[in-house]
């Protein structure tokens, strides 16, 4: 089996509260609930040590400034690219052999799929119109996983030709469509 978790150290979580721009102060506890021995490397306690680029709530300092400038009409959604360029560096220093997988149905915009692209990262795509969307943006077919869990077998045969070599699946009937294709 696996070997036992272990909580991050206090170093590991304060260097991330300190990327964040949190101020905490609390008891690292492991995943699976177990106590962590009492001690003083149990404890991070942060203070922002630079200007925070991103408000308490989650919106930036420059998100605020264009919604007051251009008071689009509501709904809308605003996505500031450089927050998003700061999360995935995060991600990417602290979990360096993580691979991550954007999920494009969150949010398919060409700009923020070619940004993360330009950056690296793979993508989860659910649909053909995903598939191209990443393509058509030089997203290379082995940074793509096909994980719609029900997909039709002419879709998986695009994906394939296409390049695509990642595919999810959540049940036998699944499994036995990739192999069909």
């Amino acid at each position: 089996g696996r070997p036992p978790s272990r909580p991050p150290s206090s170093r590991t979580v304060t260097a991330l509260t300190e990327a964040l721009g949190l101020s905490i102060s609390g008891r690292v506890v492991p995943a699976d609930g177990t106590r962590a021995p009492a001690g003083p490397a149990d404890i991070a306690t942060v203070r922002p040590r630079r200007k925070r680029t991103v408000r308490r709530g989650g919106i930036s300092e420059k998100t605020i400034r264009f919604l007051a400038e251009q008071q689009p009409a509501t709904p809308c959604l605003v996505v500031d690219l450089e927050v998003v360029a700061d999360a995935y560096k995060l991600l990417r220093n602290y979990l360096p052999l993580a691979r991550v997988f954007y999920a494009v149905k969150a949010n398919p915009a060409s700009e923020l799929v070619s940004m993360l692209g330009q950056m690296g990262s793979s993508f989860d795509v659910a649909s053909r119109g995903e598939i191209d969307l990443c393509l058509s943006l030089s997203v290379p077919a082995d940074r793509i996983s096909f994980g719609n869990t029900i997909k039709k077998e002419r879709d998986i045969a695009y994906a394939y030709e296409q390049g695509v070599r990642l595919f999810a699946f959540d049940s036998a009937c699944e499994l036995d469509k990739l192999a069909r294709v």
